[in-house]
């Protein structure tokens, strides 16, 4: 029974059950029981199956990969573990221990640790994947390699029920759309190094190359019908590209970072400021970005 992808069925107050699903999905359990000997029938890696005590019919309400079963004492296992030992508190640890005698005569515990907790849409019924139930197990009991399988595969086919996304709906459209010149906007940014003219700041790629994005500083498209040329077109970043596409600021041709090669005209520059720029100032008189208002 000793193998790697054997595991175990513990029994678990509800209350503790319920911490768990609430706090510890995707990550680590700490289940309590006395100092006797360690488990010798799962090994790193095997599974933990947590059931509520009571429960009928049984049930796995989630489950865990197996960590390690230390010694501790009372205080150590706060102190090492925390919320993993399922309570919100040092105090409701505390208050817990006084209910457990064994424990509490002895100061000292064995801590269960799992990890990668995976919780199902609903409980497991045992008797739905043929795992036999043990009725007279008071903490638990052992489960071979194939009864481990039948958990997680029904578990897991269970739970994806609810992750298939539906489709989108499609139809057929015609769009009409400005074919604009690439290489224009290619020899602008070529000329500033992928670097935002407002801010100077690009996008570092993880090949160690620089990004950035190309701007029609009169939109292209109708309404504005502005014009395909390197003097209509700013190097941007994208945080500015969309603040320009939206009109959220207003542009200064003497702010503007200038690289020899590329002149902005300013009557795109006031096309921007007047027309597309939609604070209510747009009709002042342009200042550089960063002078105050």
């Amino acid at each position: 029974m000793a193998t790697q992808n054997a595991g175990y069925m513990l029994h678990s107050d509800a209350e503790w059950v319920q911490f768990h699903l609430s706090h510890s999905v995707g990550g680590v359990v700490g289940y309590c029981r006395g100092s006797g000997a360690p488990m010798k029938n799962v090994r790193p890696g095997g599974k933990l199956f947590f059931m509520s005590r009571g429960a009928s019919p049984k049930q796995v309400a989630f489950w865990a990969d197996f960590v390690d079963n230390p010694l501790v004492t009372v205080a150590q296992a706060w102190d090492q573990f925390g919320q993993e030992l399922g309570v919100g508190s040092r105090e409701k640890w505390l208050a817990l221990v006084e209910r457990l005698p064994a424990i509490r005569a002895k100061g000292e515990l064995r801590v269960i640790r799992g990890e990668n907790t995976f919780v199902p849409r609903s409980p497991v019924l045992l008797r739905d994947v043929g795992v036999q139930e043990v009725q007279h197990a008071a903490k638990g009991w052992s489960v071979g390699p194939e009864d481990v399988q039948r958990l997680i595969r029904h578990s897991v086919s269970e739970f994806a029920v609810d992750l298939e996304p539906p489709l989108p709906d499609r139809v057929q459209t015609t769009v009409v759309r400005v074919v604009r010149d690439t290489q224009l906007s290619d020899r602008v940014k070529r000329c500033h190094d992928y670097r935002c003219q407002i801010c100077g700041q690009t996008v570092a790629l993880a090949d160690g190359s620089g990004y950035a994005e190309g701007h029609h500083v009169q939109p292209l498209g109708s309404p504005h019908n502005g014009p395909d040329v390197m003097e209509n077109i700013i190097c941007l970043c994208p945080n500015h590209h969309a603040a320009c596409d939206f009109g959220a600021i207003r542009l200064s041709l003497s702010a503007l970072r200038r690289e020899d090669g590329h002149e902005v005209h300013p009557r795109y520059i006031d096309y921007h400021n007047q027309v597309v720029y939609r604070g209510t100032d747009r009709h002042a008189a342009p200042r550089a970005l960063g002078d105050p208002k």
